[in-house]
């Protein structure tokens, strides 16, 4: 008996950022969108997610605009009334909670709970929630600049739809590294604090700071611009002469013909945790072929992991799913080669929020990689699943007309 294809999970657009990049991530239920930057440079696009899914464009962050007028949210206290919410505010922030965790690996480690509450009966579309999350340092005590943190981001209880409460949870990790000794000689670099907005349809729906004068010197915007709805047409960069023709018509090791880029091996490390039934990081090395000059905006990445249920079925995961790239920015630049870890962890019935009366074991996963919208590569583990979910050999070109 064959196993129906598992539907695409809903997705909602859930940004933070840091200093040297992006990180979204989301649990069972959600798309997770991971990418890595160096200042302006474009990401690539990770997709992290429990069932094959159509590929989006993440929208970029709103310009600075001097004039816009914004919320600051409670930092402490209750949620505020909704008749104390901007006009047709359908989201609102809580009292944002922040606890320092111990790390002997860190230089800090700082936990943002962050608790959005919905109008009592009003559905969301997460399609229009876009969560801004925006973290800052202080060198030598006095410059405040974007962070060099790692920022990772969960929802505390997957899946997020405001149904069986008003109020959902976004935990988000600042993750600040110990510096070696060439940094710490050249700069003190100290958390200094946070923005946090939250839009819905476009609309700035609630902001809060820590300290409130980040606000003042970072102002959201109160409406995003259409622009950031769309997906613009693919334009080259115009401080980079075009790239020379290269011919993709020979096989190479790891690379097929026609391709400009492949997948070699991947590794799986288990991690020991005593709350998941599986917990392991795999290890993906994506190659790109020689002279091939990659265009980070045209790539995406496809990472999809299956379960066994109850023994019997297929199914898409339930599992916490996480990913990152080994040495960011990822552009191919100092190498042919550049890693993607993607962390898995089924965590055990007790401790789980969904797929509570299930028996789930971890079954397999599949990878794929685009460019330009067609696909390079792809690898299954089983191989079995790339025969029950075939790749589209073409992505889809997205409706840039759509609002």
């Amino acid at each position: 008996m064959s196993d129906p294809a598992p539907t695409p999970p809903q997705k909602s657009n859930v940004w933070i950022f840091s200093g040297i990049g992006i990180f979204v991530a989301a649990i069972a239920g959600l798309v997770i969108w991971a990418g890595l930057h160096e200042g302006n440079k474009p990401t690539p696009q990770v997709v992290a997610t429990t069932a094959p899914a159509a590929p989006a464009t993440p929208h970029p962050p709103p310009a600075p605009h001097p004039r816009a007028k914004f919320r600051v949210g409670p930092l402490e206290g209750s949620i505020p009334a909704l008749n104390e919410l901007p006009p047709k505010s359908t989201l609102s922030l809580g009292a944002i909670t922040s606890e320092d965790l111990p790390d002997e690996n860190l230089a800090r480690h700082v936990r943002l709970h962050i608790p959005i509450k919905a109008q009592q009966g009003l559905p969301i579309d997460l399609h229009d929630l876009v969560i801004h999350v925006l973290f800052y340092d202080q060198l030598d005590g006095k410059d405040v600049v974007e962070t060099a943190a790692k920022v990772n981001t969960h929802w505390a209880k997957p899946p997020v739809n405001w149904a069986d409460s008003d109020t959902e949870e976004l935990v988000v990790d600042y993750e600040l590294p110990k510096p070696d000794r060439a940094e710490a000689e050249q700069h003190d670099r100290k958390y200094y604090g946070y923005i946090v907005r939250v839009y819905y349809q476009r609309q700035l729906q609630a902001a809060t700071a820590q300290p409130q004068l980040l606000a003042q010197s970072h102002p959201a915007e109160p409406k995003l611009p259409d622009e950031s709805l769309r997906i613009s047409p693919r334009r080259p960069s115009p401080t980079l002469p075009p790239p020379e023709p290269v011919d993709l018509s020979e096989a190479l090791p790891d690379i097929a013909a026609g391709s400009a880029m492949g997948i070699l091996a991947i590794t799986k490390d288990d991690v020991a945790d005593p709350k998941a039934v599986q917990h392991f990081l795999l290890h993906i090395p994506i190659k790109v072929r020689p002279k091939v000059r990659v265009d980070v905006k045209e790539l995406m990445v496809q990472v999809l992991f299956y379960d066994l249920s109850n023994g019997t079925s297929v199914e898409q995961t339930c599992a916490n799913v996480k990913s990152h790239w080994d040495s960011p920015p990822a552009d191919w630049t100092h190498g042919d080669v550049e890693d993607l870890n993607v962390e898995y962890q089924l965590m055990r019935p007790e401790n789980r929020t969904t797929a509570l009366n299930e028996n789930r074991q971890f079954y397999g996963y599949i990878v794929r990689v685009y460019y330009r919208r067609r696909l390079q590569a792809t690898v299954a583990q089983p191989s079995s699943l790339t025969q029950k979910y075939p790749a589209p050999p073409i992505l889809e070109e997205p409706d840039s007309s759509a609002e």
